[in-house]
């Protein structure tokens, strides 16, 4: 309020009893309203004293020792202008805000007292810290710091060494993961330069890549900036009976340009893998008596193909067999007894024949002369014989 009191009374020299009283009885009636302003609350002495009722600042309020809120809490604010809480401290110095439980500390968040050296920002980052239950700090190391000059977030680690976001410890993220920014409504490539999982007891390793279906959801492997390799479920549609979201994987030429896409298939509904440019296999092969470094498992680990510097191992059970079957017929066999053609022959690049007969008499050498046609015609031979 406007005081009413004139400042001009009493006059110097002779003053009149009654402008005294007249100033006397107006800083009565201010001081009363005053009062009743306060709801009976008595206003605070200029040191120490408590306040009942609540107190409404209009303008900035300044506290240099201690401000002790018992009774309710501190707003700032009409919710109609900005409005700033400060803790004002020289550089060098924190500039805390305390939480505490029964006048011992639990928590502190502080603007710490790295030195402000005068380039490039340094000094006074932002510390959140967690004290145990006698008032200590627990860990030692910040929970949360976030470095002032870089912006840089540090999760248990007073150390910047120079990452956006460095957790020191096992992180893990529920949702998704986006670089540009971590949570991004358009999801974009993600760039680390090592990402590792790690499983504990109670919990699976897992990578999950999620998207809906007939989407790419792929695992890019690139070198400088440039892809090579590409591992994806592709966006063939789910139809139902387990289609759809096959196993591609794909090559890229120095450029970044896709070569073949794919180069190896793998179907979902049947386990279907489908090598389109071939397959060259060079790990251990099961066998005791041959190398078999190279080589293509059929059966277990025992049986199969395998190449050597001059040859092509079949490797069956001693009581199986090999068979050629043309549509459903078998042609040959080979099996512990020896070889077996069971169709038409042809040998030395010769069209294959049914089996020849041979007929005549030996004497004046018919027969003779029909053996050796009959070989002949198989490829076994060169008939130069003459009459």
């Amino acid at each position: 309020m406007v005081s009413a009191i004139d400042t001009t009374l009493p006059v110097y020299g002779n003053p009149t009893t009654q402008s005294v009283r007249n100033n006397f009885s107006t800083a009565k009636s201010e001081i009363s309203a005053l009062q009743t302003a306060t709801v009976g609350g008595p206003f605070l002495p200029i040191a120490g004293g408590t306040v009942t009722g609540p107190v409404t600042f209009s303008n900035q309020v300044i506290v240099n020792s201690s401000l002790s809120l018992t009774g309710g809490g501190l707003v700032v604010g009409n919710n109609t202008t900005a409005q700033q809480i400060y803790t004002n401290g020289p550089a060098g110095s924190s500039r805390n805000i305390v939480f505490q439980s029964a006048g011992v500390i639990r928590w502190r968040f502080s603007g710490n007292n790295t030195a402000e050296t005068g380039t490039g920002n340094a000094g006074s980052d932002l510390d959140l810290i967690a004290f145990s239950d006698a008032g200590t700090a627990n860990p030692g190391t910040p929970v949360i710091r976030v470095i002032r000059s870089s912006g840089s977030v540090l999760l248990n680690s007073s150390t910047d060494a120079g990452y956006r976001l460095d957790v020191n410890g096992t992180g893990r993220f529920i949702g998704g993961i986006n670089a540009t920014p971590i949570g991004a409504t358009t999801a974009s490539t993600g760039a680390f330069t090592t990402l590792t999982t790690s499983s504990t007891t109670t919990h699976n390793n897992v990578v999950n890549i999620n998207g809906a279906a007939a989407t790419l959801r792929q695992i890019l492997f690139q070198t400088a900036a440039s892809n090579r390799w590409r591992i994806t479920a592709n966006n063939v549609a789910e139809g139902g009976a387990n289609a759809g979201s096959d196993i591609d994987i794909a090559n890229y030429d120095d450029t970044g340009t896709i070569i073949s896409n794919p180069i190896i298939k793998l179907v979902r509904s049947s386990g279907l893998v489908t090598v389109y440019y071939g397959l060259s296999c060079f790990s251990t092969f099961a066998a005791s008596n041959t190398d078999l470094s190279r080589h293509i498992s059929l059966y277990s680990n025992t049986y199969g193909l395998n190449v050597l510097s001059n040859r092509l191992n079949i490797i069956v059970p001693s009581a199986a067999g090999i068979y050629g079957n043309v549509g459903g017929t078998d042609i040959l066999s080979i099996v512990s007894a020896g070889l077996r053609v069971i169709g038409n022959v042809g040998f030395y690049n010769t069209a294959p024949i049914a089996k020849p007969t041979v007929s005549g008499a030996w004497a004046g050498n018919t027969a003779g002369k029909a053996l050796s046609t009959a070989l002949a015609s198989l490829g076994l031979i060169t008939d130069s014989t003459t009459a």
